[in-house]
C-alpha cells in the first residue's frame, strides 16, 4: 500500500515536470521560484545582474513556494499539496501532504526543516522534520490571516491576522494572543526576538522573549524611512532585518544589534514580498504576483537586479 501510494505521487509529479533538461543544464543554476504568471517552478539561470528565468520544471501548479535553503518546495495543484526534495540536484523526489485545501501561502523556518501553510479561509497548518518524514505539528482555524513566521526545527510560530491579533504556538500547544496592533504587515524572527511591522503607524517593534511576554520595543519608525512597510526578512548571517517599504519605495537594512540603519537601496517599483529562495538571494515583486520578478542579492549590499523571464537573446529576436 505504501509503495502504491509512493508510486502515485512520482505518477503525479511526472505529470508535471516539463522536458527542459537542456535549458536547465545551460549554465549555471541561482536557484528555483515559483513563477505564478507561468503557474510553474523555473530555474534562475545564470547569476544576478546577468539572469533569466529558464524552462517550467514543474509546471500546472496553483501555488508554490521554495525554502530558504533552495532544496525544497511546496507545490500547489490539482493533484494536491506536493513536498519537493531535490531542487539543488537536478532531480526531484515528492511526497503528498495531507494538507488542508486551499492552501495560498507559506512560511518556512530558516532553516528550511519546517514550513506553515494557510490560505484565505485563515487554516494554518504547521508541518516540521521535512528532511525525513515530512509530519503535521499543528493545525488550527484562525482569524484571516495576515503574515506567519516559524522558528527554527519549528518549535514555535507565530501568526498575525488581518484584524490585528498577533498569536504565538510554542510546541504544538494552544494558539495564545501576545500583541494587538492596528495594521501588522509582516513578521521575522532573529534569535530569540520577534520583529513586527506596523503598517499603519510605519513602525517595526521588536519583542524579545515573545514565547512568554509580549515586551514590545520600537526599533525602527517614519522617520527612519519606514513608510507602509510590506515585508521583513532576516539577513543569512542573522545580523541585518531587511525591511521592504512600499510607500517609500525602498529596501533598507537595519543593524539587529544596534537598530542603526546599514544601508538603504531606492526602488524604482513597489515591493510586495521579500523571501529568500537561496543562500543570499531574496525575490521581491512589482505590483503584486503580476509584476516583473525583482531579486535582492544580499551577498552584494543591497543590490536589486530585474530577472526577464526569457534570455536576452530570446527578447531581441
Amino acid at each position: 500500500m505504501r509503495n502504491a501510494k509512493r508510486l502515485s505521487l512520482l505518477l503525479c509529479l511526472a505529470a508535471l515536470v516539463l522536458a527542459a533538461q537542456e535549458t536547465r543544464l545551460a549554465g549555471p543554476v541561482s536557484g528555483v521560484l515559483f513563477d505564478p504568471q507561468a503557474r510553474a517552478l523555473r530555474p534562475m539561470v545564470g547569476v544576478p545582474g546577468a539572469s533569466y528565468l529558464g524552462d517550467a520544471l514543474v509546471a500546472n501548479l496553483d501555488f508554490a513556494s521554495v525554502s530558504p535553503n533552495g532544496k525544497f518546495a511546496i507545490a500547489v495543484g490539482q493533484d494536491g499539496v506536493l513536498l519537493l526534495r531535490g531542487l539543488d540536484e537536478g532531480r526531484l523526489d515528492s511526497a503528498g501532504l495531507a494538507a488542508a485545501p486551499g492552501v495560498t501561502r507559506a512560511a518556512w523556518s530558516a532553516d528550511s526543516t519546517a514550513v506553515a501553510l494557510w490560505g484565505e479561509a485563515g487554516h494554518l497548518e504547521l508541518w516540521s522534520d521535512l528532511t525525513t518524514t515530512a509530519k503535521l505539528a499543528f493545525a488550527a482555524d484562525l482569524e484571516k490571516i495576515a503574515a506567519v513566521v516559524v522558528a527554527s526545527q519549528g518549535r514555535n510560530l507565530v501568526a498575525a491576522s488581518e484584524s490585528g491579533a498577533i498569536f504565538v504556538v510554542t510546541g504544538g500547544a494552544a494558539v495564545r494572543q501576545i500583541l494587538e496592533l492596528e495594521q501588522p504587515a509582516a513578521l521575522a524572527l532573529a534569535g530569540d526576538k520577534l520583529y513586527v511591522a506596523d503598517a499603519a503607524r510605519n513602525q517595526i517593534l521588536a519583542l524579545g522573549n515573545y514565547t512568554e511576554a509580549a515586551d514590545a520595543q520600537l526599533f525602527a519608525n517614519a522617520a527612519r524611512g519606514v513608510d507602509d512597510p510590506v515585508a521583513l526578512a532576516v539577513s543569512p548571517d542573522q545580523r541585518t532585518l531587511l525591511v521592504a517599504s512600499r510607500g517609500a519605495r525602498s529596501l533598507t537594512a537595519f543593524d539587529l544589534a544596534t537598530s542603526e540603519i546599514s544601508g538603504v537601496a531606492a526602488l524604482d517599483f513597489e515591493p510586495t514580498r521579500l523571501e529568500r529562495f537561496s543562500a543570499s538571494l531574496f525575490a521581491l515583486t512589482n505590483g503584486g504576483d503580476a509584476g516583473p520578478l525583482q531579486i535582492l542579492d544580499s551577498a552584494r549590499s543591497l543590490a536589486v537586479y530585474f530577472v526577464p523571464a526569457e534570455p536576452a537573446s530570446v527578447m531581441e529576436d
